[in-house]
C-alpha cells in the first residue's frame, strides 16, 4: 500500500508529501472492491473498483524526537479498465459520492485514480483546475510497486502469486474475446 501511495506521489506532484518521501505511519487501512455509490438527489448509482481508507499521521521532527501529528484520513478511489472506456461518467459519479460524502469533515483528502493498460490523457471526474485523476498504467504497477515486492521476504505461496501475476500481465492478449 505504501508502494502503491507512493507511485501515485510520483504520477501526481499535487500528492507529494507525505507519500513521496515517507515520513508518515499508517494508523488503519481498508480495501473494498466493487463498492456500491450514489449520491443524493441523483439518478446514477455505480460500483468502485477498488476502495481504499487509510488513514496516517505525520511524523514532525521536535527537539530531535520523532512525534506524530494529527491523524489524517485518504480515500483512494481505483477504476480499473481494461479494453473499454469509461461510461455513463462513472468518474465524475465517484467524485461527486466523495465529496458529497466527506464534506465538512477535517483532514481528509480524496484521491482519483484511473488505471488503464496504457496512458489515458482524460476522463469525466477531471475538473479543470480543481480535481483530476491520477493516470496510472499496468507497466508502472508492475515497476513500482509489484516487482520491488519480490525482493522482500514473503511466503513462498505469496512468491509464487506474484511470479504468476507478472508472467500473466506479460502475455499479450490476442483479441479482445480472449
Amino acid at each position: 500500500l505504501k508502494r502503491f501511495m507512493r507511485l501515485l506521489s510520483k504520477k501526481d506532484s499535487s500528492y507529494d508529501e507525505p507519500f513521496l518521501v515517507g515520513n508518515y505511519k499508517m494508523e488503519n487501512s481498508v480495501i473494498v472492491t466493487e463498492k456500491p455509490v450514489k449520491v443524493r438527489d441523483h439518478e446514477k448509482t455505480g460500483r468502485i473498483d477498488i476502495f481504499i481508507d487509510l488513514d496516517y499521521k505525520l511524523f514532525e521532527r521536535k527537539l530531535g524526537n520523532d512525534e506524530t501529528s494529527k491523524l489524517n484520513h485518504v480515500h483512494v478511489i481505483v477504476e480499473n479498465k481494461v479494453y473499454t472506456d469509461e461510461r455513463d461518467d462513472q468518474t465524475k459519479l465517484y467524485i461527486d459520492w466523495a465529496r458529497q460524502e466527506y464534506k465538512g469533515k477535517h483532514n481528509q483528502t480524496i484521491i482519483g485514480v484511473f488505471l488503464a493498460p496504457e496512458e489515458t490523457k482524460q476522463c469525466s471526474g477531471d475538473t479543470e483546475g480543481a480535481f483530476s485523476y491520477v493516470k496510472i498504467t499496468y507497466q508502472d504497477l508492475l515497476q513500482d510497486v509489484v516487482e520491488p515486492l519480490l525482493l522482500m521476504e514473503m511466503p513462498q505461496e505469496a512468491r509464487v502469486f506474484l511470479t504468476d501475476y507478472i508472467i500473466n500481465l506479460g502475455q499479450p492478449v490476442r483479441d479482445k474475446k480472449s
